[in-house]
């Protein structure tokens, strides 16, 4: 056959919210076998599932496959249910970053420049960061209300200043986390929003390593930086694990975090109890964690910018001026320590967004769309609605 002989590997993307899971990469897998191929002993075909914990899948999978290669080498990818390793309180010691409080600069330590128009999915987030503008918020308007207050449908009309879209284009959105959730995530990590630091470098670090712009404060992290109430990685999991000052919550945090923990860490998804602030909440000891190796993780629990469809035309409405049509969900409910009462919780864009009042700047930029109109408006064309 053309591929006698060829041992190799198949991890597929998918969600399984759609019919055809994975599709590709199991017939992929089919076809290579019928070619004569072999799969890599011990290594199955990667099912990955954007609906589901997708990293934690890929490292058991990388892990196998690192084995199959080099038998042993994937012991270093994988999440360990239990360490007899103690909690690494100093550990900032060891890093390439240190936080200085209240440190005399005045300039803002950014991120190297970039061009300020950058609309590539692919793009780092931080590159589209430091490119987005300023839109302003004109007006909300509540479209319609969802069933027992689970949510409603707003049109949201933004000034993007200058900056002009076409017909079709994708508006990334930077949100900020509720005001309410970041002061509850300052007081976990019992360390203070308001006062000014800067991450410096321990050694001859690289001024582009620098997790987000300097000097700053905790509540501009929190509120802009870090997805505080999303779901974080198995990885991130198990690396704050190890700092718990608890060795209880310690063991049950690797556990939860590695393999054998898969099922629970599903279930906690589906219901939507898996945040990072709720991890915070229900592991106490993990306010055990150094500022500074908090800090580093970063661009591993970073919050991404939210994608919506323009919803206006330019031609009608200017081509500054642009509605986005948001549903705003309020589909969780968050307890908060002591016995206090618990607050409803959605999508951290479309909260945002639904709840900005005009004149509010929002960070923003323009992603070009792929799709678009012949230039002839008497070719016909054939047009297929989903949902």
């Amino acid at each position: 056959a053309a591929m006698d002989g060829l041992r190799y590997a198949v991890f597929g993307l998918g969600n399984s919210s759609y019919e055809h899971f994975n599709a590709a990469a199991l017939q992929l897998d089919a076809r290579l076998s019928e070619l004569g191929g072999k799969r890599a002993e011990g290594v199955c075909v990667g099912l990955g599932d954007a609906s589901k914990d997708l990293d934690g899948t890929f490292d058991e999978w990388m892990a196998a496959l690192l084995d199959a290669l080099l038998p042993g080498a994937g012991a270093g990818n994988k999440l360990s249910t239990h360490s007899t390793e103690e909690p690494r309180l100093e550990r900032h010691c060891e890093g390439s970053w240190q936080v200085v409080w209240q440190p005399e600069v005045t300039a803002k330590l950014d991120l190297a420049p970039q061009p300020r128009k950058l609309t590539r999915r692919k793009t780092r987030i931080s590159e589209l960061a430091h490119s987005s503008i300023g839109a302003t918020v004109q007006g909300v308007v509540e479209l319609a209300k969802g069933p027992g207050g689970s949510g409603s449908i707003a049109e949201v009309t933004l000034d993007l200043q200058g900056e002009t879209y076409s017909t079709a284009d994708t508006i990334g959105i930077f949100p900020t986390n509720d005001v309410e959730c970041v002061e509850l995530f300052g007081a976990l990590l019992n360390q203070p929003l308001d006062s000014t630091f800067t991450m410096a470098p321990v050694g001859e670090g690289a001024q582009e390593d620098v997790p987000f712009p300097c000097p700053t404060t905790l509540r501009e992290v929190l509120s802009n930086y870090i997805d505080v109430i999303g779901k974080p990685s198995r990885r991130v999991v198990s690396k704050l694990a190890y700092f718990c000052s608890n060795t209880a919550e310690r063991e049950e945090l690797l556990a939860l975090a590695s393999p054998a923990g898969k099922s629970r860490w599903e279930e906690l998804a589906h219901r939507k109890r898996l945040s990072l602030l709720e991890l915070f909440i229900s592991y106490p000891s993990l306010s055990s964690v150094p500022l500074v190796n908090f800090l580093e993780l970063v661009p591993q629990m970073r919050l991404k910018p939210r994608y919506y469809t323009a919803s206006s035309c330019p031609e009608v409405m200017g081509s500054s001026r642009v509605t986005l049509t948001v549903k705003v969900l309020r589909d969780r409910m968050l307890e908060l320590p002591g016995g206090r009462h618990s607050t409803a919780l959605g999508g951290v864009s479309s909260s945002f967004l639904a709840s900005a009042l005009a004149g509010q700047v929002v960070r923003a930029f323009v992603q070009p769309s792929v799709f678009s109109l012949p230039p002839d408006p008497a070719v016909p064309i054939l047009m297929v609605a989903a949902g």
